[in-house]
């Protein structure tokens, strides 16, 4: 992935800040709503901005996803498992976030894409 320009798109619960330089030092060069970001961004924490569909992701590479608690729906579930099938980058921490049903978000989406767990250590 080194060397390479990614488009992001972030989204949390919290409102909580990511840290461009790390992405940066760790993708190269990575824009966020078409500029190129040298600090922290400020996530959006509008529940709707979820995608409900992979077309939601509008050629987006990397998606950055913090949740914690709260719960999402079976179709915001589905548009994240598809963006990753679709080769989209999914960076999340949803420790205790549950979908529909009441099925933890980790768990749903490891099953989709026959994984556990993936971690990146910077």
């Amino acid at each position: 992935m080194a060397g390479q320009n990614l488009s992001v798109k972030t989204y949390s619960y919290g409102g909580f800040n990511i840290d461009g330089l790390v992405l940066d030092s760790v993708f190269n060069t990575v824009t966020g709503d078409g500029a190129t970001q040298t600090t922290n961004w400020k996530m959006n924490n509008n529940k709707s901005a979820l995608p409900l569909t992979v077309a939601g992701f509008g050629g987006v590479q990397l998606f950055v996803f913090e949740a914690i608690t709260d719960s999402i729906s079976t179709a915001q579930a589905d548009a994240l498992i598809d963006y990753v099938k679709g080769g989209g980058i999914l960076i999340t921490s949803t420790e205790g976030t549950k979908i529909t049903g009441n099925i933890f978000l980790n768990k749903y989406i490891g099953e989709a894409l026959l994984c556990n767990t993936a971690t990146l250590t910077v």
